[in-house]
């Protein structure tokens, strides 16, 4: 990074490194981004494992999605809820009405399914 003076204007040349050292780190990020896609793996989640049916799966396979599932719902009520109370206590961008409220759970990762569970979670709560 080029030295600039305290309380003097940069000259042409510093001008142009800073804006060559710019491209090269935007360059750089763009590349990362693309290597993330590149290496991304989608994680499946097999919620049928709870239920009574037969799946073409060993027992310890059912074991593996079970934890897997279990893991998920325990993020879902002690991280994903108390994230998206939090941000309706703070009001950003509480949801007036039942499209904005679908928006508003989707943007905080919960379905709205969730809906019930998080109404009992703050049904005895004072309102601020």
């Amino acid at each position: 990074m080029p030295k600039i003076e305290e309380g003097k204007q940069p000259s042409e040349e510093q001008i142009k490194e800073i804006q060559t050292l710019k491209n090269e780190l935007g360059l750089k990020k763009v590349r990362h981004f693309e290597q993330l896609v590149k290496d991304y793996k989608p994680i499946i989640f097999n919620n049928n494992v709870f239920k009574n049916v037969n799946l073409a799966m060993s027992a310890e396979e059912i074991k593996v999605e079970q934890e897997k599932v279990r893991e998920l719902a325990k993020y879902l009520k002690e991280s994903a809820l108390t994230n998206l109370l939090k941000a309706m206590q703070k009001n950003e961008g509480t949801p007036t009405d039942s499209h904005s409220m679908k928006e508003f759970f989707h943007q905080n990762g919960v379905n709205m399914r969730y809906l019930g569970m998080l109404a009992n979670e703050v049904k005895d709560k004072p309102l601020n």
